[in-house]
């Protein structure tokens, strides 16, 4: 769930009390959206509001049966009754009565419910705008008016927050019913278009953390578009005039030049390593960088470079891990143990945008594979990240000195919580796409020779299909295996 700048920060818990059929099967219900410290809110507001309340019925009763005496305090008292509230009442609702019963029960209606929403805590309309929103979005051609309107509510202090959730949502059911049903079209053009509306959506917030947000909506989708095959939807989402503005958003925040990005060997895990191989990433699923990088149209030879490139420093980010995990296993034996391999975990970026560099560097090895035909760059990846995290896991930071307590923050933040179910369902649909070209010879041959494979080894290129379908849940092996035939 994303997080509103004014609001604070933002948890879910289910809609329990909904019995609406969610839209798919492998999601729960929308959640509702919660803030920390509501039992506290609800009792200061609840007292708050009961004193005010008895005080001013004792004051009303007071005033009206002249309890409180004489003296100067109770004649203004008096006077205000008289020359005020006897006068409103008098051409507001004895003159009108008892049409104005009408009115002032409208009035009491709405503030009945104000307060009573006030004080629990509980917004009225929230599932209802929910369910105006989730309604809206999938319409083609309302895409625009609802930009307009969030940037028109974004410069009046109002950040679309809860419609980037209710989009992540939607976008989050059109990836799975891609990752199921590869040749889903309708899927692929509502992604587009969420993935579109999202980008816009974080590009109001002028912060480096939101570009790199909206990066990784789009590296997503991109993604998914293309181990799915969906071109027609490859060249909408990779087109300039959406891509360009965050990406120069990114380089602008960091001060980077887009030629010497792409061309110098950035270290993988610093700011300019995980931006330069996202500008690859681009670059080689077909985004023109002309108007960015100022040269011309990149050759085929330039583009072999790029994905050698981005191949390389995927390797070299499995490797710092790999060696991360070896010196955190040897400072849990010994705490002064060498630990160089944490002093260049991007320095420079703050805890939110390393762990968004975390996810956009995993996924660029998505990529990678996708170009060089090769699941077991992005399956290694993953193997990495999942040991990595184990020996996290294992380190007692209380027992370690300041700064080893810090960098091992880092990393955690750098890891978070990858892999995610989606980066184990596009290793997944990786891995089957490379098991079905190794099998697919074979299969069809019309006497299958026993000596250059069998039906054991075809199963066991399977396994870590099964393997990596398990991880991501919902019986997607047997969808990719149905795929396969």
């Amino acid at each position: 769930m994303q997080q509103s700048p004014q609001s604070g920060r933002i948890s879910t818990t289910s809609d329990s009390g909904s019995t609406s059929t969610p839209r798919s099967p492998l999601l729960r219900a929308l959640p509702n959206i919660q803030t920390p410290g509501r039992s506290r809110r609800i009792v200061s507001r609840s007292i708050a509001w009961a004193c005010l309340l008895g005080g001013a019925i004792w004051l009303a009763l007071a005033v009206r049966t002249k309890a409180i005496g004489t003296g100067q305090v109770a004649d203004g008292l008096y006077r205000i009754h008289d020359q005020v509230f006897l006068p409103i009442k008098g051409y507001t609702y004895t003159l009108f009565y008892p049409i104005s019963l009408i009115g002032y029960g409208i009035l009491l209606s709405i503030g009945a419910i104000w307060l009573l929403a006030y004080v629990s805590d509980r917004s009225w309309v929230r599932q209802p705008h929910l369910w105006i929103i989730r309604r809206l979005l999938p319409a083609p051609f309302l895409g625009r008016p609802v930009l307009i309107s969030a940037r028109l509510f974004a410069r009046l202090g109002f950040p679309p927050a809860q419609l980037l959730i209710v989009a992540e949502y939607e976008r989050d059911i059109c990836l799975i019913q891609l990752a199921s049903q590869p040749h889903n079209a309708g899927a692929a053009r509502r992604l587009v278009r969420l993935t579109q509306l999202m980008i816009h959506l974080r590009l109001l917030d002028r912060r480096r953390v939101a570009a790199l947000q909206a990066c990784g909506d789009w590296q997503i989708a991109l993604l998914m578009l293309q181990v799915s095959d969906a071109q027609r939807a490859v060249s909408r989402i990779t087109r300039s005039n959406l891509v360009e503005p965050l990406l120069l958003r990114v380089l602008t925040g960091h001060n980077l030049g887009l030629p010497d990005t792409l061309n110098q060997n950035n270290d993988p895990l610093s700011f300019e390593g995980v931006v330069a191989d996202i500008l690859r990433q681009a670059a080689i699923s077909g985004l023109d960088l002309r108007t960015l990088a100022a040269s011309d149209e990149m050759s085929l030879p330039q583009q072999l470079q790029l994905v050698d490139q981005l191949i390389r420093s995927c390797e070299q980010r499995r490797q710092a891990f790999d060696q991360m995990r070896g010196q955190i296993e040897r400072m849990l034996v010994l705490v002064s143990a060498e630990r160089s391999a944490f002093n260049h975990i991007a320095p420079d970026a703050s805890d939110d945008e390393l762990m968004l560099l975390g996810t956009l560097a995993i996924r660029c090895a998505y990529t990678a594979g996708t170009a060089a035909r090769a699941s077991d760059i992005a399956t290694g990846t993953i193997d990495a990240c999942e040991a990595l995290a184990l020996v996290l896991a294992m380190v007692p930071t209380t027992a370690l000195p300041d700064d080893s307590r810090q960098m091992i923050r880092r990393a955690r933040l750098w890891l978070a919580d990858l892999p995610e179910p989606i980066d184990y369902r596009l290793a997944a649909i990786l891995a089957a796409k490379d098991a079905a070209r190794a099998t697919a010879p074979w299969q069809n041959y019309l006497i299958q020779d026993g000596a250059l494979i069998t039906r054991s080894d075809a199963e066991l290129l399977h396994l870590a299909v099964d393997r990596l379908a398990l991880a991501a849940g919902d019986g997607l092996s047997t969808d990719l295996r149905k795929q396969e035939e």
